[in-house]
Parts: C-alpha cells; sequence; structure tokens
C-alpha cells in the first residue's frame, strides 16, 4: 500500500490491446475530471520514440509501432508507454507511465490439434503455480523487488512459459514480463462461494 498526491483531473487506468496485424498499440485512457481533456500517448523503446498519437479521453488512441519487436518467452521484449493528460490549452495536467509488449494470444488446429498459440506460432504451456505463500512471512510478502525477482526467473530451459497466480491480479506481472513468462490471474474459489451439492463451485468466475 503506498499513497500518493494527485491532481483533481487525473488519469485513473489504462487499457492496452496489442493489435499486430495493423501495427498499432490501441490504448484507452480513462480519467476522472478530465471532461473535455484529451491524451497523448507515446510509446518508445531504450527512450527512442516509436510513435506518438493524441486522442480523447475514454476513447481507443491507436499508437503506430512500426516493425514491432514481438515479445515471446525467447525475447521478453516490453516498450514504455508514456500518457500525458492535457487540458484545452495543451499544457500537461497529469502523466503516468506503464509498458506493453507486442504479442498475439489465439488458438488454433495445428496437424489436427487445437494449440495455443503466441504471435501466430504454436507454444507449449507446461506452467507453475504462484500460491502467493512467502516463506518468510506467509500471507505477508516481502518487498516487490526482492519477492519478484526471486519468485520469477526464465523459464525456457525447461519449457515453461506461464505462471498462474490465485490472486486477481499478480504483483509480479511486470517481472514475469520481462523474464519471459506469462502470469495468468483468476479469482480464487473459497467456501464462502455458493457451490453446488458435490462441492463445485458455482460462480461462473470459478468455472466447473
Amino acid at each position: 500500500m503506498w499513497l500518493e498526491p494527485t491532481p483533481t483531473a487525473r488519469i485513473t487506468r489504462l487499457d492496452m490491446t496489442p493489435d499486430l496485424p495493423s501495427g498499432t498499440l490501441r490504448i484507452i485512457p480513462r480519467a476522472v475530471n478530465a471532461a473535455g481533456r484529451s491524451a497523448r500517448v507515446t510509446v518508445s523503446a531504450g527512450g527512442t520514440v516509436v510513435g506518438t498519437a493524441t486522442g480523447a479521453v475514454g476513447s481507443t488512441i491507436a499508437v503506430p509501432v512500426p516493425n514491432a519487436r514481438l515479445w515471446s518467452p525467447d525475447d521478453p521484449f516490453l516498450y514504455d508507454v508514456r500518457v500525458d493528460l492535457l487540458d484545452g490549452g495543451g499544457a500537461v495536467a497529469d502523466t503516468v507511465g506503464s509498458y506493453a509488449g507486442m504479442r498475439s494470444v489465439s488458438i488454433g488446429m495445428v496437424n489436427g490439434t487445437m494449440r495455443t498459440l503466441l504471435n501466430g506460432r504454436p507454444v507449449f504451456m507446461n506452467g507453475v503455480l504462484d500460491q502467493g505463500y512467502w516463506p518468510d512471512g506467509n500471507m505477508t510478502a516481502p518487498p516487490r523487488t526482492r519477492r519478484c525477482a526471486g519468485t520469477f526467473r526464465p523459464r525456457r530451459p525447461w519449457a515453461s512459459t506461464p505462471c498462474a497466480s490465485t490472486s486477481r491480479s499478480s504483483p509480479c506481472a511486470g517481472t514475469t514480463g520481462r523474464t519471459g513468462s506469462d502470469c495468468w490471474c483468476g479469482r480464487t474459489c473459497r467456501p464462502v462461494m455458493p457451490t453446488a451439492p458435490d462441492g463445485r463451485c458455482t460462480r461462473p468466475a470459478c468455472g466447473p
């Protein structure tokens, strides 16, 4: 938990989706108290700007990423993303920074079998489970830099790409992206959830 001062008009969230066919990163900047304001999105790699675009807050802004370096477990490259909230005169009211990987995830038939495809190519999903318990604090996590660096390391030597986390949003998602792993987050079925007679969780988010 942390506290930080924010302006009255501020960015609250970024919804980002890479679009490989069009060579763009599609971003929807969310903000509060920002009626009539616009957002400027800048994508860079290693300090060099590769694309920028401006649009209305709450709308989809397509930022061109030419000749994108695709994210993969072998090359877990992440682009830097900066979003500036602009007032009517073009002055910056708020700024947030993030990151994104240019990749596509889909399913398709490969030699008669349905497979998971990463960037259009089949990838073998042999994952591990991050249960969210910590040896030095049980349910209390140590500082992020120490817990994430020690938990997620490159998995390619034993062909493991995803990490399944039982928390709704893993605090180590950024670390997994940089080390060539992928983080699958989901809810945990608890006894207080509605259950069927055989004990199965009946909430749609939990699955069968």
